[in-house]
């Protein structure tokens, strides 16, 4: 027997363009990108602005691999930077059955 399933591609909707904080000054938590469609649960993964690597936030703040959000208070300064967010949905690429 034979069965297959095709599902669905996971989409990524830019939600938060641009944030400024200042260091040492708590702020809301925040999602800059958010996933739909595909298999879920997804996992988010924060990687420089050519997504070639993975990246980190200055010192105090937290990336949710699990949800996407940004929370913490900053302990560290950093310049203005570019990142990106990569979303992946849990459905495997190929499945043996």
């Amino acid at each position: 027997t034979f069965a297959l399933t095709v599902n669905g591609s996971v989409s990524a909707t830019q939600a938060v363009a641009t944030k400024v904080l200042t260091k040492d000054t708590s702020y809301t938590a925040f999602t800059p990108v958010t996933a739909s469609g595909g298999t879920t649960p997804y996992t988010f993964t924060l990687r420089n602005a050519g997504n070639s690597a993975d990246a980190t936030l200055p010192a105090g703040m937290t990336f949710n691999t699990s949800t996407g959000e940004i929370s913490g208070t900053a302990t560290a300064t950093l310049a203005a930077t570019t990142f990106t967010v990569k979303v992946t949905g849990a459905a495997p690429a190929w499945k043996e059955k």
